[in-house]
């Protein structure tokens, strides 16, 4: 009877220890696998990771959870408000990644605009140039986008980030003034005759609803520039692929308002490898003929971006623009100034190889050759001839 009554008071000392020992556990808080944001809008929390499943709670872009654990490509998540479900990994951006994409954004907000465009294809967002770069959001197709910065990379075959579909011909914006580059696969890309294949990456802004402002890099040809006319026109005519304009001054017209003045700067195919563009054009208005016409015209640049412009603070007043040339002697500071329809470099190497200060509609007309002394000659005996 004695061992009968030790041995229920030993069982009933365990049960008592393990139910504290349970009441315990649940006392002390789930630890944290690590911390991590939502990478979108309405995500949706899930009760299990079972195919019949109930949705818990709904997370939005940029919102804070805790990672408890992680099995297969699901991850358990406790939100903000306490509630613990399941979300797939790649709805996720771990928090660091997070604070580097908020800092490239904040980065981009004060960078001068090169360049105008919209995006052609739904395009991956990247904290770097580069495929395998870790991606911040996914932009959707016909995006306006603000280009900022531009860099040509080689292209890595080897990397996990295949990107997403090729652009195709209709899948460019309908303006009318939109140059939309090529449709090209990632080996055809811009780089020197003989060179390594590589690729045209943009660093861009733009404003994703209900996101707010993004910032991050993109492929070029997922990018259509929307230059506003007549530069698609005058630049195609040039022979010249643009990659940055800007408006330098204001002039009356004579309907009583104003016409824009531009910069434009661009490459010929094949070039860009190492440097941003290579040409030059100012366009002025003419009120005599009522159109633009080409009034500065500099080629043979190693051009980098960022062109910095200062535009004039009155109608038709004086502004100027500066960029940095590579030479064979290294980077140079080359600085511009804009007086009426008259520009002329004022920093840099100051005989360029190509300018014209002004060019009239009569510099596009053909110039009769000069006659030679045999032709004189003839005409002088024709002319006797008849005399006679």
């Amino acid at each position: 009877m004695r061992k009968l009554i030790i041995a229920v008071a030993f069982v009933i000392a365990v049960v008592v220890a393990g139910a504290a020992l349970m009441r315990h556990r649940r006392q002390q808080p789930t630890p944290v696998y690590e911390i991590a944001r939502a990478k979108a809008n309405h995500i949706t929390v899930w009760n299990s990771t079972a195919q019949i499943r109930e949705p818990v709670a709904t997370l939005n872009f940029g919102e804070r959870v805790d990672v408890l654990q992680k099995f297969a490509d699901s991850v358990n998540v406790r939100t903000p408000t306490g509630v613990s479900g399941w979300v797939e990994e790649h709805d996720l951006i771990s928090q660091d990644l997070w604070q580097q994409a908020t800092a490239l954004a904040t980065r981009v907000e004060e960078m001068p605009i090169q360049a105008s465009g919209r995006t052609r294809v739904p395009a991956n967002l990247h904290l770097e140039p580069g495929r395998s770069a870790p991606m911040v959001v996914e932009l959707s197709r016909d995006l306006p986008v603000q280009m900022l910065e531009r860099r040509v990379i080689p292209l890595s075959r080897k990397s996990g980030d295949l990107g997403l579909r090729q652009p195709t011909a209709t899948d460019s914006p309908h303006d009318p003034v939109t140059v939309a580059a090529p449709a090209k696969t990632p080996e055809a890309t811009v780089a020197s005759p003989g060179a390594a294949p590589s690729e045209e990456w943009w660093l861009i802004r733009a404003e994703v609803k209900d996101l707010g402002p993004v910032g991050g890099w993109t492929l070029g040809h997922f990018l259509a520039l929307t230059a506003p006319a007549p530069l698609p026109d005058y630049s195609a005519a040039a022979n010249m692929r643009l990659t940055a304009w800007f408006i330098l001054n204001r002039v009356s017209d004579d309907n009583g308002g104003d016409k824009p003045q531009y910069l434009a700067a661009g490459l010929r195919s094949g070039e860009g490898g190492d440097y941003d563009f290579s040409l030059l054009r100012v366009y002025t208005w003419g009120t005599k003929r009522a159109r633009y016409e080409t009034a500065y015209v500099e080629d043979n640049l190693r051009g980098k971006l960022p062109i910095q412009v200062t535009p004039a603070t009155s109608l038709g007043g004086d502004s100027q623009f500066r960029f940095t040339n590579a030479g064979p002697d290294g980077d140079t500071s080359y600085v511009y100034e804009m007086k009426q329809t008259t520009v002329r470099r004022v920093q840099g190497d100051l005989a360029p190889k190509k300018t014209r200060a002004k060019l009239s509609a009569q510099s596009h007309t053909k110039v009769r050759p000069k006659a030679t002394s045999k032709s004189r000659n003839s005409r002088a005996k024709k002319k006797a001839h008849r005399a006679g």
